[in-house]
């Protein structure tokens, strides 16, 4: 017992694991020591607004890219990996211009309110860029095992936007704090990152002709997991934009902290579970066994780490909210009870998403996010006419329920 217990121990899985989980365990202790003085500094409102903007940036940034990072861990050869990367960044670069020019325009000639002043446009545009180039850098040191680099560049970030945002915060113009700071916390990790991937040769070969075969090959991350993701990314967070409409900056100031405080563990945890088992399952897709042996390993684990947290967020959160941010911030912490099924919900599914990209289901991935896309704009459009807020996120949990199970079910099929 004592030998398999170091074996598992001394494990690549394990210390890989450790390497990434520490590092992000870093950044998220400086970010929830800084919400006591963050949400003193700024109001419901001003978090709401902030929401706004980063949720943007979460639904842009992942696919401004085209996906093809995703590609990255696919080729045998290193020198198309590294071809696949620079495809990515190309085109995070030029769609990274676009896309806030056209949030522009339709902020001010529709109801739909985002990218409002020039302003916005540029540290949108620039924040899109930085997201994709740090995601993208992300699965590069994925794919050489460095660990340490990814690691790093999240404490990185973390500590220099929350340091940007409390400075700004309290000798600066409001205007100039949450977001841009955010912005300035990305610039420094993806200046680290770069330092640090430059290390390897041929990483910036930018032959056009080598690219444009990568880009036809891998076509498919462009026109399916591209769009799919986008849906994806939209579902995570139109919660944000429906109930900003329906119940008003303050409503949506406490929503946003609460769901940030829940989506903690997936960061800390569940993307670090998940980024190693892409990579092992990569490695091994064509051996169904081991594959199945991976997945029920790291359900198994999500399970048991995911429902203790669970359970301490449905009891202690409100009394924690109180404590910890001052008694305005309590509405976040019943919010937050609320939010527990679907956080628990989804952490233990979506670390399991690589299986889709590592078998390339991608349809299978876009079918299952349309038809989640188009429920929860169903459940949000009727929900903030009909229900109170809390009766939404109700509702919002009864349906990640159903379509995550289903979700699961999907993920064993490919396997079997």
């Amino acid at each position: 017992m004592i030998m398999r217990l170091d074996k598992i121990a001394t494990s690549p899985f394990v210390r890989n694991f450790f390497i990434l989980i520490s590092g992000t365990a870093l950044a998220q202790i400086v970010s929830i020591l800084s919400y006591p003085l963050l949400t003193r500094i700024f109001t419901p409102s001003e978090f709401g607004i902030y929401a706004v903007y980063t949720s943007l940036i979460s639904i842009l940034g992942a696919v401004v890219s085209g996906r093809y990072e995703m590609a990255i861990m696919l080729p045998k050869g290193l020198r198309e990996a590294l071809q696949v990367f620079c495809v990515a960044v190309t085109l995070s670069a030029g769609l990274s211009l676009i896309f806030p020019v056209i949030l522009f325009f339709v902020s001010r000639y529709t109801s739909f309110k985002s990218v409002e002043t020039w302003y916005d446009v540029v540290l949108v545009a620039i924040s899109l860029f930085l997201f994709s180039y740090l995601n993208t850098s992300s699965y590069l040191a994925n794919r050489f095992g460095k660990y340490k680099i990814i690691s790093q560049s999240r404490v990185t970030q973390s500590v220099v936007t929350v340091a940007v945002q409390l400075i700004s915060g309290l000798f600066l113009a409001k205007a100039l704090n949450l977001a841009t700071g955010y912005a300035v916390g990305l610039l420094i990790a993806c200046i680290l990152a770069t330092l640090a991937l430059r290390l390897r040769k041929g990483i910036l070969d930018l032959n056009i002709k080598a690219l444009n075969n990568i880009l036809w090959k891998y076509r498919k991350f462009l026109y399916i997991n591209a769009p799919s993701s986008l849906l994806d990314n939209i579902s995570i967070f139109i919660p944000i934009f429906f109930i900003r409409t329906g119940y008003g900056n303050e409503t949506l100031g406490f929503y946003s902290i609460a769901m940030r405080i829940a989506t903690i563990p997936a960061t800390l945890i569940g993307q670090a579970i998940g980024q190693i088992f892409f990579k092992k399952i990569s490695e091994v897709i064509h051996d169904r066994k081991v594959v199945i042996r991976e997945l029920n390993s790291s359900v198994k684990l999500l399970f048991v780490i995911g429902v203790p947290i669970a359970i301490g967020m449905a009891i202690l959160s409100p009394l924690v909210f109180k404590i910890a941010f001052g008694a305005k911030w309590a509405p976040a912490g019943h919010l937050l009870q609320i939010m527990t099924i679907s956080f628990l919900v989804r952490f233990i599914v979506s670390p399991l998403s690589s299986v889709f990209i590592a078998t390339q289901q991608l349809g299978t991935l876009a079918r299952w996010q349309l038809t989640y896309f188009v429920l929860l704009v169903t459940v949000s459009a009727i929900g903030v006419k009909y229900l109170s807020v809390e009766s939404l996120l109700l509702a919002y949990a009864g349906l990640d329920v159903i379509v995550y199970s289903y979700y699961y079910y999907l993920i064993r099929k490919i396997v079997r």
